[in-house]
């Protein structure tokens, strides 16, 4: 059997997603799995690794008291507190669980997620994108990434008694062509008729793993170094959603795609070279393609072809290291509406 360190407790948001992140990083080739679950004991908004917040929020969610926190993994913005559930599900490497071939890190590492729930009684499904539905109605997000050295994190946020989606009137995107989980309403655990609270379905998520994957899960608590770096990783967290990188950036349009939105953000230097970019939204993507796309355009006269190439050679050299965007040329259009806004604000002298 697979061991798999295995971690519940009680926490607040921003502990919840930093000690899931401690776990992650104490997976070794000989304990490659970690379990980390909590449920939430205050409210806040968790924004996806590479969303911008004044595209996906509203005004009044970036003003109000409510917290904004950024996790690791990308996707689109959550709401957690009390009712909602936390997962988080650290690898050794994608197939740390079983075979996993590029390009299904959520395919097949959901598998214990629905087994868990179906231990409840519940009907549970995955019908791919971004969220496990019951009674075909979206029940949980599930969000990933892929680190550098080959380790891979799954977060599941699961509505037990209250929705992981938040409020219409916090969400900042313009309408929708494709509606949000393709027409379903979001549905909890309790109005599907499991009365066991958050804890009791977290247990079972984790027992789900257990059993779907062959696992000898081994209850250990968080070091007193990890709960360190954890704590001050939470603080940071209370920062982190604010939009990291250059304050010079001009972003262009959100875009809607596949699982959401996608915009670009740009600076160019005096002669017109791009000396700063990053691609913002709803998808998840192997953490290593950000400095890669910026190694390949930076200090460049970018036009549609040398985007397109470059996002080519970025998101095209494999399978699966882009999720949420059905066309690459999505991005370049992105790219190009950042740029012509940014040149329109600053033309470059001749």
């Amino acid at each position: 059997m697979t061991a798999a360190r295995e971690h519940l407790e009680r926490a607040t948001p921003a502990q919840a997603l930093a000690r899931g992140q401690a776990l992650w990083r104490s997976v070794t080739p000989e304990r490659p799995v970690s379990l980390y679950a909590a449920w939430l004991d205050a409210e806040a908004l968790v924004l996806g690794a590479y969303q911008y917040a004044p595209h996906a929020l509203s005004q009044q969610a970036l003003v109000a008291a409510t917290p904004l926190l950024r996790r690791r993994t990308g996707g689109a913005t959550v709401h957690v507190g009390p009712g909602v559930g936390y997962l988080a599900i650290g690898l050794a490497e994608p197939g740390a669980l079983m075979g996993c071939p590029p390009g299904k890190l959520l395919n097949r590492n959901v598998r214990g997620c629905l087994s868990g729930l179906r231990q409840l009684k519940l009907p549970a499904h995955y019908f791919g994108r971004d969220f496990i539905s019951v009674e075909a109605r979206p029940a949980a997000y599930l969000a990933w990434t892929e680190a550098a050295d080959g380790r891979a994190l799954l977060e599941v946020f699961v509505g037990v008694d209250a929705p992981f989606v938040p409020e219409a009137a916090q969400q900042g995107y313009p309408a929708r062509q494709q509606p949000m989980f393709r027409g379903k309403a979001p549905i909890t655990l309790a109005q599907a008729g499991f009365d066991g609270g958050v804890e009791a379905a977290l247990r079972a998520l984790c027992d789900g793993q257990a059993r779907c994957y062959g696992l000898e899960l081994q209850a250990e608590a968080p070091s007193a170094l990890e709960r360190d770096e954890a704590d001050a990783l939470a603080t940071r967290l209370a920062d982190a959603w604010r939009d990291a990188g250059p304050p010079t950036l001009h972003y262009g349009e959100a875009l809607e795609e596949a699982i959401g939105f996608v915009a670009a953000g740009v600076a160019l230097d005096p002669a017109g070279k791009l000396a700063a970019l990053r691609l913002v939204g709803d998808f998840m993507q192997h953490e290593a393609c950000p400095q890669q796309l910026t190694d390949a355009l930076l200090g460049a006269l970018p036009d549609a072809r040398s985007l397109g190439a470059a996002l080519d050679g970025v998101y095209a050299a494999g399978p699966g290291l882009i999720e949420g965007v059905r066309s690459l040329g999505t991005l370049q259009e992105a790219l190009l509406s950042a740029l012509e806004g940014h040149r329109a604000r600053h033309p470059i002298s001749p």
